[in-house]
């Protein structure tokens, strides 16, 4: 898990996901669960749609690592943290740090 949240474009994705709590609503008037469209998080953290690969591979190698979950929602995918492996983390590093 650190290592993945290592690299900056990933640890910059992932602060991305921490702060999407708002549930969406689709054009079609249907809510998804909290979290972000991979389209949305490169816009955010890339500045644009043109950097979609890029930001798509970074998300899945979070995803790989545990520390972010990813469904179809439509034609969009939705990432969130996981915040079951988020919790495993910060009391690993609590136990570190005692």
């Amino acid at each position: 898990m650190c290592k993945a949240l290592g690299e900056p474009t990933r640890l910059a994705i992932f602060e991305c996901l921490a702060g999407c709590d708002a549930c969406e609503v689709t054009e079609d008037g249907s809510v998804c669960e909290p979290g972000s469209t991979v389209g949305a998080v490169c816009c955010t953290v890339a500045g644009g749609p043109e950097m979609l690969s890029k930001v798509s591979f970074h998300i899945d190698k979070l995803r790989q690592a545990g520390l972010v979950k990813s469904h179809r929602h439509g034609k969009s995918v939705v990432c969130s943290i996981d915040n079951e492996a988020l919790g495993d983390l910060v009391a690993h590093l609590s136990r570190l740090s005692r």
